[in-house]
């Protein structure tokens, strides 16, 4: 896990999940990519500095041009606020977020995605539980969003949802892949929990196949789980809770045009309303 990127509007939630990135690439000696998505036409190489009047004189580029250059000034200014022992690269990248994040992933081989979430529903802001859950959605990579205002994230459990059932799609190869790495990187003991309705399972033969799925795709540093309740999403964060946990990971799987985990869209609620962290591994993308 060696390249992080923080998506950043400037508000405080994104600024939260900068903070949340800087703990990262202390641990693991990871660079960060912040990045402000902006759409303009101007290429990579494009520079903000010099005689703008003199290049542009339309009304609507001038003001593109400065836009830039304001955003550019304020990714500096972050970038030195959290660059102490730290390598942060900074971008306004000329896309839109959800489809310039995709494609900045690519690009770049990005490994994490870190960003901020309001929980909110609304999308007048331009980091509201909406957009993550986009992000979440097309992301190849895993993503971690934490609701504005969590700090002091401890990374030594991690509780990870797990599904019992699996469609052709779904690439668990790659995803714990992605899991064993953020566990090492972190140094993280992995509680891996399947939750189910009071009654319906056996905890001995779940807590087996959960061993087994562990041990199929060489997780180490984990214990079996089977936790009941009649809400997953409140099962998954009462887990937590019980086990101290600092992060909550779902491996979620897409079907018919929604962003779904059992069934359910777990890892968009939990994005929005978790007391903690959720790590999403989108098992159709990875």
């Amino acid at each position: 896990m060696k390249r992080l990127l923080v998506p950043t509007d400037f508000s405080p939630a994104s600024e939260d999940a900068l903070k949340l990135a800087s703990s990262i690439a202390d641990k693991s000696g990871a660079e960060i990519y912040l990045v402000n998505f902006t759409e303009h036409p101007f290429d990579e190489s494009f520079t903000t500095t010099g005689d703008m009047r003199a290049k542009f004189d339309d009304e609507e580029t001038l003001f593109t041009v400065q836009l830039i250059r304001r955003n550019n000034e304020r990714l500096q200014a972050l970038a030195t606020k959290y660059t102490e022992g730290r390598v942060i690269n900074i971008q306004v990248y000329g896309q839109d977020l959800v489809d310039g994040v995709e494609e900045y992933v690519h690009d770049k081989n990005i490994d994490l995605i870190v960003m901020g979430t309001t929980g909110e529903e609304t999308a007048r802001e331009f980091f509201t539980g909406n957009h993550t859950e986009q992000i979440i959605e097309k992301a190849t990579v895993p993503v971690l969003s934490l609701r504005s205002g969590q700090e002091n994230v401890n990374f030594e459990n991690v509780v990870v949802g797990i599904e019992l059932d699996s469609d052709s799609k779904d690439n668990f190869r790659a995803a714990t892949q992605h899991l064993n790495a953020f566990a090492a990187a972190m140094s993280s003991k992995l509680h891996l929990v399947h939750i189910s309705k009071p009654g319906d399972k056996n905890r001995d033969e779940v807590e087996a196949q959960i061993h087994s799925f562990a041990k199929k795709f060489n997780i180490e540093n984990y214990t079996s789980n089977l936790h009941y309740s009649d809400d997953i999403e409140d099962g998954l964060t009462r887990f937590a809770r019980l086990n101290e946990a600092g992060i909550i990971a779902v491996l979620s799987h897409a079907e018919g045009g929604f962003f779904r985990i059992f069934s359910s869209s777990v890892s968009e609620e939990l994005s929005k309303e978790s007391e903690v962290p959720v790590l999403s591994i989108n098992l159709h993308n990875v």
